[in-house]
């Protein structure tokens, strides 16, 4: 594919007829192997769509050749080879397969192009009789890409060489100070990693749960900077078997200790509470450090997409004297 890809960007920079017919041999001998891949593709999609039996790919693939009749552009060739894969070929009415092939974007895509009047009538009826489960569709798909992302993140924020390094640098000065205390360590720190290991597939977790994991990563930070970071904890019984997604508690302990000072000067004391209206807040005296931390941001956006596909929820924050996060608990029957 690499030498496709060399080709269409020169024709895109040498669109005219003279470069084309110079590289005519060229491009047949593409094209003959761009057909080549795509019925490997189009056997795979015959696999689960019995729609496309005895369909051939000259018959979707579309021409190189511009129309330049009617545009405005006048370049006389496409710089990309592009097919649609449905039953009557490129020309067909009925939701296909499109795919695109061009230097910068590939893309592999589903549905029906310019559909007739009366097909788009139906489309538009039948989506808005069956709404409730077409919204189901749409945002599961949404949220499973969510949950791709959001396990790249976990991986790449909570196992990342400065979590290891800090930890590891925390053990090692109590492995010769106090070796009882860096047992004590390592267990916890076993139990950070297997929570983060474990490929829970869960999409939620009771806030028991999260917790306990919660304690133990509270244990690794205050072996670090020992009296100051200070928690106030404040959970009331009756709200542990509600949910919410995991690691969420971890992931703003982490922010509140990323973006504040934690010296004998200013200590930091973090609060976590559930209110009285089935929510659970983290709460953190803001206090700059003199060198800001830079930061993509991704945590609490990310957490705020989860709640909005998992619950229709959205997390809120305030940020006065203080800064607050507040997320829902959502119950087990809702």
């Amino acid at each position: 594919m690499k030498e496709i890809i060399k080709y269409l960007t020169e024709l895109k920079a040498n669109n005219n007829r003279e470069w084309f017919q110079e590289h005519k041999n060229e491009y047949d001998v593409l094209r003959a192997r761009f057909i080549a891949e795509m019925e490997t593709l189009l056997s795979k999609l015959k696999e689960f769509d019995p729609d496309l039996a005895g369909l051939d790919v000259k018959s979707c693939l579309f021409r190189i050749y511009r129309d330049i009749r009617f545009s405005y552009d006048k370049t006389p060739y496409k710089p990309y080879f592009s097919i649609y894969f449905a039953k009557g070929g490129r020309k067909s009415p009925r939701a296909g397969y499109y795919f695109h092939f061009e230097p910068g974007s590939i893309s592999l895509s589903g549905g029906v192009w310019c559909p007739e009047p009366k097909v788009l009538r139906a489309l538009r009826q039948a989506i808005y009789d069956n709404s409730d489960e077409f919204r189901t569709i749409v945002e599961n798909e949404q949220l499973k890409a969510e949950n791709i992302r959001n396990q790249f993140e976990v991986l790449k924020n909570q196992l990342n060489p400065h979590m290891l390094f800090n930890s590891l640098n925390t053990l090692r000065s109590l492995v010769r100070e106090n070796q009882d205390r860096a047992q004590d360590y390592i267990q916890e720190l076993s139990r950070v990693l297997r929570y983060t290991l474990q490929g829970n597939e869960s999409q939620c977790v009771t806030l028991r749960e999260e917790m306990d994991f919660v304690s133990a990563y509270i244990f690794l930070l205050k072996m670090r900077f020992e009296d100051n970071l200070r928690f106030e904890i404040n959970i009331t019984h009756n709200s542990e078997e509600y949910l919410l997604p995991p690691m969420s508690i971890q992931m703003l302990i982490e922010n509140a200790v990323k973006h504040n000072e934690i010296s004998n000067r200013r200590p930091l004391t973090i609060t976590i509470a559930t209110d009285s209206e089935e929510g659970l807040l983290v709460s953190n005296p803001i206090q700059s450090k003199l060198t800001a931390t830079t930061g993509t941001g991704i945590g609490l956006v990310n957490l705020d997409k989860r709640y909005r596909l998992l619950f229709r929820q959205e997390i809120q924050i305030t940020e006065d004297r203080n800064f607050t996060v507040r997320i829902p608990l959502i119950r087990k029957d809702l």
